[in-house]
């Protein structure tokens, strides 16, 4: 299934880079999320996977530690806790959300939009700005999320 996906995603002309070494989750992640091994496993051998125009990132744990290409890994969340300012009971509506949805993949075109990993039930949603915690489920697993874009029936 990964060597489909890297192919689909090369043929689409997308930037894949493979790492060198050996990775693990970052603590930021690890610390806050428990991590589906079966995404661990899937992105582990990835350093960099962004579309050939730039709009659409899968996120590497090299996006979880640092800020590339104006991509932060918690956008979304970030957006929608300054979106609602100093009202304590929205943010903390926000942070409830995001503590159980881990982003993998940024979306930064029209519209700007996130698929995540529900940590807590272990399906893939999909949400978009403004109202980033209104999210549907995209695929009841990781697996059937890699197998939804490779089939085609979910386009990046």
């Amino acid at each position: 299934m990964f060597r489909q996906w890297v192919g689909l995603l090369e043929k689409e002309g997308w930037k894949i880079t493979m790492r060198e070494t050996e990775a693990a989750v970052p603590e930021e992640i690890s610390d806050r999320y428990p991590a589906p091994a079966a995404w661990a496993a899937f992105i582990a051998p990835v350093s960099e996977c962004v579309s050939g125009d730039g709009k659409v990132r899968f996120l590497t744990f090299e996006d979880y530690q640092t800020q590339r290409d104006g991509f932060r890994w918690n956008e979304p969340e970030l957006r929608s806790t300054e979106a609602a300012g100093n009202d304590h009971e929205m943010r903390a509506a926000v942070t409830g959300f995001w503590n159980y949805h881990l982003p993998i993949v940024h979306c930064t075109g029209d519209p700007y939009a996130y698929y995540a990993i529900d940590t807590q039930f272990g399906s893939v949603v999909y949400g978009e700005a403004p109202e980033f915690e209104t999210a549907e489920v995209a695929a009841e697993s990781f697996e059937q999320f890699i197998q939804k874009l490779i089939d085609g029936a979910i386009k990046l």
